[in-house]
């Protein structure tokens, strides 16, 4: 843009860049006149005309520029109100309350859900394939027909989880807490485990529960878990 008007006034003074785009100031009297060097000095006896220090056009209206941050923060406030309102389509779950949130058919390949609260979240047909629950807070959550492939539980709280007919092949499980006053308390009816490495002690307390096959792997969940 082209500026069409620049004058200085000061007692000593100097000249802007015409690239400031600034608006009318002033400086106190002898504001350079401390300046220790000859520079300062020679300044100082220069006589600027009279008038405003700097002033220069701006190339946009008042009004324009009022229209263009008026529409900003509308923009800015739906995608905040969009994302604050419904947390499951922000990136990034870790050590988030997510309590009753649904995930249901989406697909979250890789996600982190590190430490978050997760009670009676619906994970059904998602797709989670090593994806992160690591000592999370999973009690009620049903992940039917969803697929787990190579994802960590491990430290995971899955008190009344249900994994019926989940594809959890190379799945990460040991320290979590599937069971309650001595039983195990997780649907894994038709969950297929395949090459999933398990302590003998989780072996022995998902074989207790293990029934069906999986529908899509056409897998017996006994099987998969190498139950005598």
């Amino acid at each position: 843009p082209s500026f069409r008007h620049v004058s200085l006034k000061m007692q000593p003074s100097f000249v802007l860049p015409a690239s400031y785009r600034v608006n009318s100031f002033s400086f106190g009297k002898g504001s350079l006149a401390s300046f220790p060097n000859r520079a300062s000095r020679n300044l100082a006896e220069r006589r600027p005309p009279s008038g405003p220090l700097c002033s220069i056009d701006a190339p946009h209206s008042s009004r324009s520029r009022r229209v263009f941050v008026a529409a900003s923060s509308s923009v800015i406030a739906a995608v905040i109100s969009l994302f604050s309102c419904n947390p499951a389509l922000a990136k990034g779950y870790v050590r988030l309350d997510l309590s009753g949130q649904s995930f249901a058919g989406k697909d979250l390949t890789g996600e982190e859900f590190t430490g978050s609260i997760l009670r009676k979240c619906d994970f059904s047909n998602a797709i989670l394939k090593g994806a992160s629950f690591f000592k999370s807070e999973l009690e009620g959550a049903n992940f039917e027909n969803s697929d787990l492939t190579s994802a960590t539980l491990e430290s995971a709280n899955l008190v009344d989880v249900s994994f019926k007919n989940a594809i959890m092949e190379g799945i990460f499980l040991n320290g979590a807490v599937i069971e309650q006053g001595g039983k195990t308390v997780i649907d894994i009816t038709g969950a297929d485990f395949t090459d999933s490495l398990l302590r003998k002690d989780f072996q022995k307390a998902l074989c207790s529960v293990a029934d069906g096959v999986n529908p899509k792997t056409e897998v017996a969940t006994r099987d998969s878990l190498g139950c005598p």
